[in-house]
């Protein structure tokens, strides 16, 4: 259905890259160049095509994915870092595809709308939601597209899932049916079981496992403002980590557990940084949102938005002056680190 990549694909899983143009399916740079040290792969709409790109964060070059097929989404790496899935409407509904090694695969064929594939830490399986039977639930299959399981049922999920570093269970935010503004957070194992982490009238949302899987941080307004917790992976000792007139979101883990990154937003929005106790507590640009670190820690990419265009920026993790990635893009979602 889809014509093998070229050299520069085949090449591209072993990082190494040529230059090709006009690919259906491939990488289309300026000159032969090859990819080297820290990459980026995220999803921007120019000229109202919403494609998958790929960057060489040092040098600033920048390669198309897709290109020509329907509106590319949510890339996301296998572990190994050979693999890409992401979700895609070029087949008329929104299904999730496998870059992989020369070829492009389509590994859903479903109705309505499958989105947001997440990888298993041990790059065995993709979990995704989709909302083929009347509501979202999350589903699982193996890397190969096969061995279809729905995980959920009667829960309304509200945010894609987060597998467990041990990719035995996920941290789900879920919303009840007899309160929509009532949300919790729970853990759900692979064959459905879900376990209620927090069971409060406030919203509990935004889960994020600690590297070690010892550890959840979350979003709660529990105590009124929007702050960050962070608790036991079984649902002990909640902490509150912020708290001020501040909004505070998206909590992401540093790579060795140690910091936690997170957006706070009163006048506008700015990635701030703190130790994984809350202590420490500095803030790490002027603006921005969807912090994600770099595999190696050392840096934290983030998006900004103008107004009329969305732009990928990096900042040094241990401070310093951020720099513009992107220019003259309109970026959706979070960036992902290739690993």
């Amino acid at each position: 259905m889809f014509p093998l990549l070229t050299a520069f694909a085949l090449r591209l899983f072993a990082g190494i890259t040529l230059s090709f143009t006009a690919l259906t399916v491939g990488v289309s740079l300026v000159g032969q160049q090859a990819l080297r040290g820290p990459t980026l792969t995220y999803a921007a709409d120019h000229d109202g095509q919403n494609d998958l790109y790929i960057m060489d964060v040092d040098r600033g070059l920048i390669g198309s994915l897709t290109q020509g097929f329907g509106n590319s989404y949510t890339p996301a790496w296998s572990p190994d870092g050979e693999r890409l899935a992401f979700a895609s409407n070029r087949s008329g509904t929104m299904q999730i595809y496998m870059l992989d090694a020369g070829s492009l695969r389509q590994l859903t064929d479903e109705p309505g709308s499958n989105t947001f594939p997440t990888w298993s830490p041990d790059g065995t399986h993709i979990a995704f939601v989709s909302n083929r039977s009347g509501q979202h639930q999350i589903y699982v299959m193996n890397a190969e597209g096969g061995d279809l399981r729905q995980i959920t049922h009667d829960e309304t999920i509200n945010a894609p899932p987060v597998w467990s570093p041990d990719a035995e269970q996920f941290a789900i935010a879920t919303l009840t049916q007899q309160n929509q503004s009532d949300e919790d957070i729970g853990i759900v194992t692979l064959d459905g079981n879900l376990y209620p982490l927090t069971d409060n009238q406030q919203i509990d949302t935004g889960p994020t496992w600690s590297p070690d899987g010892r550890h959840i941080a979350f979003v709660s307004d529990r105590d009124g403002p929007i702050d960050i917790y962070v608790m036991g992976a079984d649902g002990s000792d909640i902490r509150r980590l912020t708290e001020g007139y501040a909004q505070d979101s998206r909590p992401t883990w540093s790579p060795d557990g140690a910091q936690i990154t997170f957006v706070s937003c009163l006048f506008k929005a700015a990635i701030f940084l703190m130790n994984a106790d809350g202590s420490n507590l500095r803030q790490l640009t002027d603006e921005g949102t969807l912090p994600a670190w770099s595999p190696d820690g050392r840096y934290v990419a983030y998006i900004v938005d103008s107004g009329r265009r969305t732009e990928i920026y990096l900042v040094d993790a241990a401070g310093g002056r951020p720099r513009r990635l992107t220019g003259n893009s309109v970026v959706m979602f979070t960036p992902v680190w290739r690993p």
